[in-house]
């Protein structure tokens, strides 16, 4: 019910809701969450299209079944989705472009890590060179390798024991593994190509509102099942961007507008 809808605003308003660890908070945030609080709730009309959401939730059992959790999710992908809409002005997805970014930095690694693997395997014919290689780079981890003396009750370095007691393997086909198997999770990390996070459209004047219509509508599909065109939940999805855009006043047909050009 839209009475519970109003306590979760609140309680993320003054930082008692759960949801306020995992979400937060800017100026133009709290004035977006304080507006549908007082102005989009207690009218009749707002009461049944927010039960519309709880219900189809329900339906889509995606989350937990009772309202304060419901309307917990409603509301941290509300805020997402005004995030993720703001990121795309003035100059496009710039979620997209850092995500892009970050892959090929973790990718160019990987190609570095696999030229590494391919001069140790390379260097294994000089076998003098292989020994010094070894031991030079493993020289700092085995300093820091720290083994309790129980006799003399302290740490020593591996390194300051007599030779007898450890045998350090002088083989570069070791590093040459370790850096082919530091290739490949450095390119499990960078993982596939990164896609866009929400529309962007090329009309400049409504990009950050097309792009909140967009994000909000697949966020509203994981909650209740709302499809891609925005039915049944056109409505509600006029609602969130009139009260996130206060100027605006968009209405259902503004949403199907918007959204059929996802497709175009």
């Amino acid at each position: 019910m839209s009475p519970v809808l109003k306590i979760e605003l609140f309680a993320v308003l003054k930082g008692t809701s759960q949801l306020a660890r995992f979400v937060t908070l800017d100026e133009d945030d709290r004035a977006f969450l304080e507006r549908w609080a007082r102005d989009w709730i207690d009218d009749p009309e707002y009461k049944f299209l927010w039960q519309e959401i709880e219900s189809g939730a329900r339906r889509q059992g995606t989350c937990a079944s009772d309202a304060a959790a419901i309307f917990q999710s409603l509301i941290w992908y509300a805020v997402e989705a005004r995030h993720i809409a703001k990121s795309v002005e003035p100059d496009g997805d710039l979620a997209l472009r850092e995500e892009e970014n970050r892959r090929e930095y973790l990718l160019q690694l990987a190609a570095k890590a696999d030229a590494l693997a391919k001069y140790c395997s390379d260097s294994q014919q000089y076998s003098g060179i292989s020994v010094e290689l070894w031991y030079e780079l493993m020289k700092p981890l085995l300093q820091q390798l720290k083994l309790r003396l129980i006799v003399e009750d302290r740490c020593v370095s591996v390194l300051e024991l007599p030779l007898p007691a450890y045998e350090l393997p002088m083989s570069v086909h070791l590093l040459q593994e370790l850096h082919e198997r530091e290739a490949k999770l450095l390119r499990r990390q960078a993982g596939e190509e990164p896609t866009a996070t929400t529309f962007v459209s090329r009309e400049r004047q409504h990009r950050v509102r097309n792009a909140f219509v967009h994000k909000i509508t697949d966020y509203l599909h994981e909650l209740c099942g709302t499809n891609a065109d925005g039915k049944p939940h056109r409505k509600a999805i006029a609602m969130l961007v009139n009260i996130n855009f206060p100027n605006e006043n968009m209405d259902q047909e503004d949403v199907r507008k918007t959204l059929a050009r996802r497709g175009r």
